[in-house]
């Protein structure tokens, strides 16, 4: 524990008139905030504790005992006009409304979006922060809460308020965290605001769209969803059986599968790190033999119904509702801590409705079906269109890309006319599939040899139209050796990581020593994140904060009324489609259905 640091557990009378005494004589403009819970789901978990402190004092008590003081204290405080800060404030603010304390979100700062705006390669956790730039034994009280609950075989919902002895960990660490938070707080906000105030406000006022978003959540439909399920589970069962009855195979046997294929010729060209041949879905999907169809058909069957409808259904159970944690950071666990990803792109967990499959097969359209309007109610889709490439356009400044999205005609098939030089090039002509690949490949940073092995397409063919692509679109090849040039010498001149900054908030995308080339799809991607952000602020503002559903990549979806389809699908269409952001108009496709999966162009009443 820090040795400046007083850590208080409220249990008396007294206590409560020392802490309100604490708060009155207070000369800073914010207190931090915390809560230990039962669990991480504001829908079915609850507050156990509650903790509040300035840099040198944190408070923590138990909220069932002590509900008065935990209002008064937000009345107090907010009424002389304080401020609060938390790291990762969002679900804090979220488990305490479910008690009935409600803490105004516009004086509420968060050091954990701070923390990643100002370095997102480390872990933004609040103990790691804290180590890295407060007091190194700062993580301490982690390690030894850990080794007390594992002795009791307690969890956070099941570990005592102990005052004293080793249990007391549990308080003292719940106590302690205000403080550091605090700390944070001291360190990152003069260079975020210096730097960053941009990317700072829009993660916040982003943030608190997305509760609104994990509130409201998604309906699902219950029934459809178990009946699939148990058709999904006679599907797999009928698959197995046809395994052993026409090809003599059970397909948990990865020695008979095997030898299966050797019988019948079939070329097997990669092998385990323990020395078998690999039956991973690459492999699988490149033979030629209708075992292989089958197989990877029975694995489809099997995750569709575990990964999705199982767990459609149990995190369902509360209310009849999907309320996915939308993780605005790209928020992740790792063993080191928590992260969140370089370039702020979103994700989502419990489900993860990002990664639904998208395959316009029936059984793939099955998993987005489950997800539906409430009745009287429509599902209305704004994706945008190709906004990666319009990024690269604008950053490139290339004339050739600006015109291919001039033209009223399929990007793609304008840019191959371009390469091969051959304006009689259309949409179905295999060369435009390959350019396709070629510039997305070339946007995430792959290499020719890995495009040449995912396409299939010679090595030598590949590299070919790496140099008619940098030779008729020399803008693209110019913009990634600056982006690169540029991060070195950032490196080198400020003795760090090469870096590179976003044009619209400059906030910074931070890359490695010798992989430069990865900030180009760093800067594309991160810009991106801001883009569908900024958005979605523009929504909330236009008065659909309310309606707002779930952003999934490039995609947002509302739930209206349906007399409200076409005012609401004018509104989106204004902001989405912007002609002003960029230099290359950004647009947008609206499509509108009962069901996810069986959405449809909207076609406005005549």
């Amino acid at each position: 524990m820090l040795k400046d640091v007083s850590l208080h557990l409220v249990e008396t009378y007294d206590d409560v008139t020392r802490c309100l005494e604490w708060l009155a004589d207070l000369t800073t403009d914010r207190i931090g905030f915390d809560t230990e819970t039962t669990g991480l789901s504001p829908e079915t978990d609850s507050v156990r504790l509650i903790q509040f402190g300035d840099a040198f004092h944190g408070w923590a008590f138990e909220l069932d005992r002590w509900y008065g003081l935990a209002e008064e204290i937000v009345r107090r405080w907010v009424g002389g006009g304080g401020r609060f800060v938390g790291h990762n404030a969002r679900y804090d603010v979220a488990m305490l409304r479910k008690h009935g304390i409600n803490i105004p979100i516009h004086l509420v700062d968060d050091t954990m979006m701070m923390a990643h705006i100002t370095d997102p390669t480390v872990s933004i956790g609040l103990k790691q922060q804290s180590a890295r730039h407060v007091d190194r034994q700062a993580a301490s009280m982690q390690a030894q809460l850990d080794a007390v609950m594992s002795s009791g075989k307690w969890s956070w919902a099941t570990v005592p308020v102990c005052p004293s002895g080793p249990v007391a960990a549990y308080w003292v660490y719940a106590a302690l965290d205000p403080v550091l938070t605090v700390r944070l707080w001291d360190h990152h906000a003069p260079g975020v605001f210096r730097d960053s105030p941009r990317a700072y406000d829009l993660e916040v006022s982003v943030g608190w769209v997305a509760d609104r978003m994990e509130r409201a959540g998604l309906l699902l439909d219950r029934p459809y969803t178990l009946n699939q399920g148990e058709e999904f589970a006679a599907l797999y069962e009928d698959l197995t059986a046809r395994s052993v009855g026409e090809f003599g195979v059970d397909p948990g046997s990865r020695e008979q599968i095997t030898r299966r294929f050797l019988e019948d010729k079939v070329e097997l060209w990669k092998t385990t790190p323990g020395g078998d041949f690999s039956l991973d879905k690459e492999v699988m999907a490149g033979i030629n033999h209708p075992l292989a169809r089958l197989l990877l058909e029975r694995r489809k069957v099997e995750k569709l119904k575990s990964t999705y409808l199982r767990r459609f259904l149990e995190y369902s159970e509360h209310d009849g509702r999907l309320h996915p944690s939308i993780n605005t950071l790209g928020f992740a666990e790792q063993s080191a801590g928590a992260f969140g990803v370089v370039t702020s792109r979103m994700s989502m967990s419990h489900p993860n409705l990002q990664q639904l499959p998208r395959g316009k097969d029936p059984l793939s359209r099955v998993i987005r079906n489950c997800i539906v309007a409430e009745e009287g109610k429509t599902l209305i889709m704004v994706d945008f269109d190709q906004v990666e490439l319009r990024i690269m356009a604008h950053l490139s400044a290339d004339p050739g890309l600006a015109a291919a999205f001039a033209t009223e005609e399929d990007f793609f098939t304008t840019l191959t006319r371009g390469i091969y030089k051959d304006p009689r090039i259309g949409k179905d002509d295999p060369k435009r599939q390959l350019t396709k690949s070629y510039v997305y490949a070339t946007l995430y940073g792959a290499g020719n040899d890995k495009l040449a092995t995912t396409t299939g397409v010679p090595l030598a063919e590949i590299e070919q139209l790496s140099r008619d692509f940098a030779e008729s679109y020399t803008g693209v090849p110019d913009f990634q050796q600056e982006v690169q040039r540029r991060a070195r010498l950032r490196a080198r001149d400020e003795g760090g990581a090469p870096y590179t900054r976003s044009p619209l908030t400059n906030r910074r995308f931070i890359g490695e020593v010798g992989k430069e080339y990865k900030l180009v799809n760093f800067t594309i991607q991160g810009m991106a994140a801001e883009i569908l952000k900024t958005k979605l602020l523009e929504l909330d503002a236009a008065g659909l904060g309310d309606a707002l559903r779930l952003p999934v990549h490039d995609e947002v979806i509302v739930e209206v009324d349906n007399e409200d389809v076409e005012d609401t699908v004018h509104t989106m269409n204004e902001i989405m489609n912007d002609a002003d952001l960029l230099s290359i108009p950004l647009t947008a496709g609206v499509s509108i259905g009962d069901r996810w999966g069986e959405k449809r162009d909207y076609v406005p009443a005549a």
